[in-house]
């Protein structure tokens, strides 16, 4: 939904919905990947590798925020392009039955209300809810599921529905997102096949072993590439970090490498991976209603920029020795 609501706002403001799936996908990838302090990657890694916790945060700053003035700028040119001349969308002239994509008269012609005030208000204090528990409170999926199911209660009751009638606008809603939903069944009983099977395991311990024999930097850069690689298989940035590090933390060890460099491959491995492999952006398409064809013309400029800084950053980890 939030998703939805983004490319909408940006199909109003004569955009197209690649710029709305962009600013979400992107923004949500990038700041996952280059973040500071993020407990569901760096944090597990850090654990893993026995590196103190969120140490190092001097260089991840940094790049955070050269990350993200290459995503920001790359979407603005994009934005800017499409906006003076819309036949240059990669989606120009298609529409996605049940994506939730509306008309430019429409949205424009549509009142901001006090319910809708409300609702953001809601959305709001939502989302402040999560940053506060995961932070300090330890909460995760469970808890967050019934965070969400409260907000749709209350969402509900300010918009002037019965309980029935709340019930009845999330199967509504759930219609459209339900191609995304069986998309992550099955992706996800893949992985689970490749991990009952021990597939993973060998794919991992041959890669490590490759990179045994190299040089620092030649090292560094192949631990980049090994975690993007895995990142097919395992999308999860948890499960990815079980898998890897207790393989790379050794490994950095046997050739004179810092922990904190092979926890920053990880990092970057699982996050800018997520905007180019199939086994993640199919899901993301079917939710965002864009073909993965096309939204492939538009990313793949953008993960290869990406992935020339994550290179030159891995290179000046280890010139550095970073710590």
């Amino acid at each position: 939904d939030l998703w939805k609501f983004v490319i909408n706002l940006t199909l109003a403001l004569g955009y197209d919905a690649v710029v709305g799936g962009a600013v979400a996908m992107t923004g949500v990838a990038t700041g996952f990947a280059a973040a500071m302090i993020n407990p569901f990657s760096l944090g597990i890694a850090q654990s893993i590798a026995h590196v103190k916790l969120y140490s190092g945060i001097g260089f991840r700053v940094v790049t955070f925020i050269v990350f993200e003035t290459i995503a920001i700028l790359y979407v603005m040119h994009y934005a800017k392009k499409v906006k003076k001349d819309p036949t240059k969308s990669h989606v120009y002239g298609i529409t996605i039955p049940g994506s939730g994509q509306k008309d430019k008269e429409v949205l424009m012609n549509t009142k901001f209300t006090k319910v809708h005030l409300f609702s953001c208000i809601i959305l709001l204090a939502t989302i402040g809810t999560i940053i506060v528990t995961t932070m300090f409170f330890g909460w995760y999926l469970d808890n967050l599921a019934g965070l969400f199911l409260l907000s749709l209660i209350v969402e509900g009751f300010v918009s002037g529905y019965s309980f029935g009638g709340t019930i009845d606008k999330f199967i509504e809603a759930s219609q459209e997102i339900l191609f995304g939903i069986m998309t992550i069944g099955f992706v996800r009983a893949a992985v689970i096949l490749m991990e009952d099977s021990n597939i993973l395991d060998t794919i991992t311990n041959f890669f490590a072993t490759a990179l045994s024999n190299t040089s620092s930097y030649v090292a560094a850069i192949g631990m980049l590439v090994v975690q993007h690689l895995i990142n097919f298989f395992i999308s999860g940035a948890p499960a990815q970090a079980v898998a890897t590090m207790p393989i790379m933390t050794p490994l950095s060890d046997l050739i004179n490498l810092n922990r904190q460099i092979a926890v920053q491959s990880y990092v970057f491995g699982s996050g800018f991976a997520g905007m180019l492999w199939p086994t993640q952006v199919v899901v993301d398409c079917a939710i965002m209603g864009i073909p993965i064809a096309r939204w492939y013309k538009f990313i793949i400029p953008l993960v290869a920029i990406m992935f020339v800084a994550e290179i030159i950053f891995m290179c000046i980890a280890v010139a550095i020795n970073y710590a």
